[in-house]
């Protein structure tokens, strides 16, 4: 754990500097603050349109993000040389990934949490009424999914090029958000190439059970006993994909 703190340090240092965090940043906050003169485009409907911007702006900036940066972590030192002085220190290959990866979580919490704020505030402008409870879950629901879809990336980075490492991670999302009718189509299709699409969907994570955002546009929840599950799902998911993904690096010819 004393090894990985500075890393980590280090890491959340780093990507506060990078030109996409602070521009994908300053995007998310123009779309909930332009969700607040929106408003007046609907009828009775401030709410919905409110918490549908604001979400949609925070899970877009987080999700691409939680990709770009995290497809970066591993592949860009090594193409930088940057953790060649970190492994020249008693830091094993482990504890510089799983470092990275944290550094990377609380990025991305700190982007969803200030979002958030920014929804909260633009609907007691607009003197609208708060789902506390709906906009917590939702919100940590986001932070879930963008710390797997980092984790997705982290680990392609750990064997490949930042490029391919962002693409691999993109389409993993795009497939962990239809995993629902990929599972459908698998089980009716009585193919060997439906057994194969069958078994892909068993491995591939669920993402769309971490999507609140319509949820908190109606004001609805779920019960937390199943946002805990979610919960527990994705970060067991995540954290097996750093293991993974540090397990590849430890066994990576660097020369």
């Amino acid at each position: 754990m004393t090894s990985v703190l500075p890393v980590s340090a280090l890491t959340i240092r780093d990507l506060f500097r990078r030109r996409i965090f602070v521009t994908l940043w300053l995007f998310g906050g123009m779309m909930v603050l332009l969700s607040f003169p929106l408003r007046q485009l609907t009828i009775g409907q401030w709410t919905r349109l409110i918490t549908d911007v604001g979400f949609g702006a925070t899970d877009l900036c987080a999700t691409f993000l939680a990709i770009f940066l995290g497809a970066t972590l591993v592949a860009g030192d090594l193409d930088r040389r940057t953790l060649y002085p970190l492994l020249a220190k008693p830091l094993g290959r482990p504890a510089f990934v799983v470092g990275k990866f944290l550094g990377l979580a609380a990025v991305l919490a700190a982007l969803v949490v200030t979002m958030t704020v920014g929804i909260i505030a633009m609907l007691l402008l607009a003197r609208q009424p708060l789902a506390l409870g709906s906009i917590a879950q939702t919100s940590m629901a986001m932070m879930l999914h963008a710390w797997l879809c980092g984790g997705l990336a982290l680990m392609f980075s750990s064997f490949t090029s930042v490029t391919l490492s962002a693409i691999f991670g993109f389409a993993v999302a795009l497939l962990g958000h239809t995993l629902d009718n990929l599972t459908y189509f698998a089980e009716k299709s009585h193919s060997a190439a439906g057994e194969l699409l069958l078994g892909a969907t068993k491995i591939l994570p669920n993402l769309s059970m971490l999507d609140l955002k319509t949820l908190a546009a109606h004001q609805k929840m779920i019960t937390w006993g199943d946002l805990l599950t979610r919960g527990c799902y994705a970060f067991a998911y995540a954290a097996a994909l750093v293991a993974v993904g540090a397990a590849i690096f430890s066994r990576r010819d660097l020369k």
